[in-house]
């Protein structure tokens, strides 16, 4: 049986929308937020352009819904003043207690770099969510990956992706499948379909769910609520808070 992780990262207005698509499928999932985003969201182009962020009552909402609020840095960044910054700000509103999970910004970093922050952060961190697995940055997966975006390949999705699959449980390097515009959902289903029986964990990284995706980092809500159906049907799948990884 595999364990299937929904993630978001930042904290977009959109993800609402997306906790509640889960709610009404019986799922719940983990919303990595970048605490000054939702203080200040005119100051974040990165997030794309007139994008406004979720509120505070929004993030009450997702965590009623039985969802889990996790860190992704304060200003959107990794280092350790951040982030110590973002457990104040998420504990002192009531959004998480105890240990909080982190997932890495722009998933750029060395393995000294990361491995730094986890040393100095140890009293504090739950888990550390990265990107993908590094194989998947190699000559041959590089190739898969185009191959894929370009013809799409089922084989080239399930080979690039296979790099991500979670057999040990390392919580401070924990592996992801990036899902943005381009990424088909009849792909995500098979792939997840076909490694449904073994003991293995998946977690899904999105940012943003809309009804007409214009965006790299957009994602059809369409697309996800026949994900999110799927995932609940399917007797060989769990879908957990990455709290519970």
């Amino acid at each position: 049986m595999i364990d299937v992780y929904i993630t978001f990262d930042d904290g977009r207005s959109d993800n609402l929308d997306a906790f509640k698509i889960m709610k009404n499928s019986g799922i719940v999932g983990t919303l990595f937020v970048t605490c000054d985003f939702v203080e200040n969201p005119s100051i974040y182009n990165c997030f794309g352009n007139n994008r406004v962020s979720l509120k505070k009552n929004d993030l009450q909402s997702i965590t009623a819904y039985g969802n889990e609020i996790a860190s992704h840095g304060f200003h959107h960044q990794m280092s350790t003043l951040d982030f110590q910054k973002s457990v104040d700000y998420l504990k002192s509103n009531g959004f998480c207690n105890g240990l909080i999970g982190f997932s890495v910004p722009n998933s750029n970093f060395s393995t000294k770099e990361l491995n730094r922050f986890i040393f100095e952060n140890k009293d504090f961190l739950k888990y550390v969510r990265i990107g993908r697995n590094k194989q998947c940055y190699t000559l041959s997966s590089k190739i898969q990956y185009c191959l894929y975006h370009i013809f799409g390949f089922q084989w080239c999705f399930d080979r690039f992706n296979s790099h991500n699959l979670i057999y040990s449980k390392e919580i401070f390097h924990v592996n992801s499948i990036v899902i943005k515009n381009d990424t088909r959902l009849s792909s995500l289903i098979r792939f997840i379909d076909k490694h449904s029986s073994l003991d293995c964990s998946l977690v899904l990284m999105f940012h943003s769910i809309v009804e007409k995706p214009s965006d790299p980092w957009e994602w059809s809500t369409s697309d996800f609520e026949k994900l999110c159906i799927f995932l609940s049907k399917h007797s060989n799948i769990n879908c957990k808070k990455m709290s519970s990884f």
